[in-house]
């Protein structure tokens, strides 16, 4: 037997929601029915009898047999078949409505019987008490049963009824004789419910917390005739859960509390209302709104810097700075960083709004690299996207290696340290030498040459004895180490000296003769006149007297009172006898310095030649005859320049008395021109007067003393 409207049905509601602060509730104002089917009464096929709880004074009289299948004694069924009951014995099937709610329909199905009118069989409501269906004992003898189980009648219901129960009872303290029968086939009973259920929810999303990506809600809904679905809203996007409902009980659907999985990635990051629902198992709906802060937009990239910079250091503590991205949704609430060495890679963290990464330490000396990210509040963070250009934390604490070098037997003077630094690489070195057992250490220039530092013995500066050495090397973290032994473990010491002598003389020749022998000698001083050209001689030989040929002799100039110094003038290449000859032209008083500069076998020489130019100067007398009372005109110009720049002194001599005395002196200008006027008084007779002008030497002058031809005058008394 089919009935219509067996199954619930659920409506939608209009809902209308009052947000109050961070969470609110709307539901439906109007109570909702919902239909408990039972036995024969489902669409469709049968249904269970749960709804109807049996209560009994006489056993096996109350049962359920469903689908009835037409039977006469199946259904929801109490029975007396044919032994005699005992006085007010009864048996019954109760229907109970859930609390809070009330039963306002019943369509119903079934077999009513009865043998004597002491039996009554009857469909009560409860707690009125008032008859629905049937008759009570001994009541309406006349009547004996109703057989309705081809068709469904419906059945009108009191106001305030929670329950129904049908019974059979036996009204007569001494028994009573077979039989009764109350047999229901279908019931479809219609429940009012006006309560709406209770939901709330739990989770990161509606927790006011930033989230991001997908999140799971937690709703709880809580009714008195269960929860038959729930779900959340957010934004244009609902996700909701159907729950599993059995319309064949009282109370169809379970209390549930489950997860939902919402996904935020298609959300515009920003702040939101979060809806959370509960319907019931009569369709009323309560929602309940939180707020949500959504946030799936990583933070921006960080431009890291290292305080005192990126190169090698000694100490492992490291600060890393950086400024914060601006953040539109969530703030910063950590950062990352990725360090990879030598020994691998590790990732670390930071809590908190910072902007730096202080005391940092690193695994071992090494190049480090050091990448930061950051994340927000919502969990935004990604290594890939967000992570800075490295920085590189450079530690180096372990000191260079090194030791002196055999020494070289085709190059004694060498020095020769071999450095080496595995991290930061060798930066700095000092090789210094000292007397042994002496208290001073003396620098030597040093350089690199590849792996080495070198330097070179100036065997022309330290004197002839037993040395030692000492290297101090630093690398570019500052780590230094120091050393005074060789790769053999001896002492690095060194006799000097260590190459050949060499000898050069130097100077111009001068012929000697000593009755029929003839020596020639090398002047290693000489004087030369202003403007002229002078071969200067020299050799170059071993301790032995041997020649050293094809030698390249260097040529330098010094001149008195020159704040240049020594100036390259020229070269000289010996011959096979070791013998060479360069033309000096006398200029200036000088002194020209011979060097072999030697090699690494050879030590150097050096010799000097010093050249004297007398100054030089003309001289005129004007008129050359003159009278006692006149006066002569002495001019001239001094040719050996340059010339101070106050002028040149200049003195007037006369010869008399047996020589040149000077009477007078005058200046010449910066051109070296002079002149000088001289009247003379005390003459007599025809007197003949030898003059000439003097030019004594100085300071800052580069000629000796000079003279000017001399002048004669006559003069008559």
């Amino acid at each position: 037997m089919q009935l219509s409207g067996s199954r619930k049905r659920l409506r939608g509601a209009s809902i209308v929601c009052a947000l109050v602060g961070v969470a609110g509730s709307c539901g439906a104002a109007d109570a909702r029915p919902y239909t408990v089917v039972s036995c024969d009464a489902a669409l469709g096929g049968p249904s269970a009898a749960e709804a109807w709880t049996p209560s009994t004074s006489i056993p096996g009289s109350s049962y359920a047999v469903c689908p009835s299948t037409g039977g006469d004694n199946t259904g929801v069924s109490d029975r007396i078949p044919r032994a005699t009951g005992a006085g007010l014995s009864y048996s019954a099937h109760t229907f109970s409505a859930p609390p809070g709610t009330r039963i306002t329909g019943l369509r119903w199905a079934g077999r009513i019987a009865r043998g004597n009118c002491t039996w009554g069989a009857w469909l009560a409501a409860l707690p009125s008490g008032t008859p629905l269906l049937g008759v009570k004992p001994n009541l309406g003898c006349a009547v004996s049963g109703l057989d309705l189980r081809t068709a469904s009648i419906p059945v009108t219901i009191p106001a305030g009824t929670t329950r129904l129960q049908q019974m059979i009872a036996c009204g007569a303290a001494a028994g009573c004789q077979p039989g009764a029968t109350f047999h229901t086939t279908a019931s479809v009973v219609t429940i009012d419910d006006p309560t709406l259920p209770t939901v709330s929810a739990s989770g990161a999303l509606v927790s006011g917390r930033w989230v991001r990506g997908e999140q799971a809600v937690t709703v709880s809904g809580q009714d008195n005739t269960g929860v038959a679905r729930t779900w959340v809203t957010v934004g244009s996007q609902t996700r909701s859960t159907p729950w599993a409902c059995r319309y064949t009980s009282p109370q169809p659907c379970a209390n549930h509390a489950g997860p939902l999985s919402v996904g935020t990635l298609g959300i515009t990051s920003g702040q939101y209302r979060v809806s959370v629902g509960a319907q019931d198992a009569a369709g009323n709906i309560r929602t309940v709104a939180y707020d949500a802060r959504i946030d799936n937009e990583p933070p921006g990239r960080v431009r890291p810097s290292v305080d005192l910079g990126q190169a090698w250091r000694r100490s492992n503590r490291f600060t890393i700075r950086w400024q914060k991205p601006p953040q539109t949704h969530a703030p910063i609430v950590r950062a990352w960083y990725r360090l990879c060495g030598p020994q691998g890679c590790e990732t670390g963290q930071v809590s908190g709004s910072t902007e730096t990464l202080a005391n940092l330490t690193v695994n071992g000396s090494g190049a480090h690299s050091l990448e930061i990210w950051l994340e927000d509040a919502a969990g935004n963070q990604s290594f890939v996207l967000g992570a800075s250009d490295p920085v590189f934390l450079r530690l180096d604490q372990e000191p260079p290696s090194l030791a002196f070098e055999p020494q070289s037997e085709t190059d004694p003077l060498r020095v020769a340290v071999r450095a080496s630094d595995s991290h930061s690489g060798v930066d700095t070195g000092e090789i210094e030498i000292r007397k042994r057992d002496g208290n001073t250490w003396h620098a030597l220039a040093a350089a690199r040459e590849g792996s080495a530092l070198v330097a070179y013995v100036d065997d022309e500066r330290f004197r002839s004895g037993a040395y030692e050495f000492r290297a101090r090397v630093r690398d570019h973290a500052g780590n230094e180490a120091s050393t005074d032994r060789r790769t053999t473990g001896a002492r690095a010491t060194i006799d000097l000296p260590a190459r050949f002598a060499t000898g050069l003389v130097v100077g111009r020749r001068k012929l000697h003769r000593h009755g029929k022998r003839r020596r020639v000698r090398l002047l290693r001083h000489s004087r030369a006149r202003y403007g002229s050209r002078i071969s200067l001689h020299g050799r170059l030989s071993n301790p032995d007297g041997q020649p050293l040929d094809a030698a390249t002799i260097q040529v330098s100039s010094d001149s008195p009172g020159d704040a240049v110094g020594l100036v390259p003038v020229g070269v000289a290449r010996t011959d096979r006898q070791g013998r060479f000859t360069y033309i000096a032209r006398a200029t200036r008083n000088r002194v020209l310095r011979f060097r072999y500069s030697g090699s690494r076998r050879i030590r150097s020489a050096t010799a000097d030649f010093t050249m004297s130019v007398p100054a030089v100067s003309s001289l005129r007398a004007r008129p050359r005859r003159l009278r006692n009372g006149q006066s002569v005109r002495l001019s001239g110009r001094v040719r050996t320049r340059p010339l101070p720049a106050s002028g040149k002194l200049i003195e007037v001599q006369a010869y008399f008395r047996g020589r040149f005395r000077t009477f007078s002196t005058t200046r010449a200008d910066s051109t070296g021109r002079w002149r000088f006027v001289y009247r003379f008084g005390g003459t007599r007779g025809r007197v003949p007067y030898r003059l000439r002008a003097f030019i004594p030497a100085e300071g800052g002058y580069p000629f000796t003393t000079g003279r000017s031809p001399v002048a004669r005058v006559i003069v008559s008394g």
